[in-house]
């Protein structure tokens, strides 16, 4: 058993069983390609941020530095 915590997505889309956390609670969990798919997934929104497809599919609030 491998335990991977990571903000970068391309890591997390690897695992077998994804755990999606927002201020420290989960809000999703489950296979990667099943969370993408749901209807208002956070995953996704966080996907397409991450890829730099949609400046808006985060708020500008929730983003936070890592330093």
């Amino acid at each position: 058993t491998v335990l991977t915590i990571t903000h970068r997505l391309t890591t997390a889309r690897q695992a077998d069983h994804v755990v999606v956390l927002d201020h420290g609670s989960v809000v999703a969990e489950g296979p990667w390609e099943a969370l993408l798919a749901g209807e208002d997934s956070r995953l996704a929104r966080l996907w397409t941020a991450q890829l730099g497809l949609d400046d808006d599919a985060v708020a500008q609030d929730a983003l936070r530095s890592s330093f």
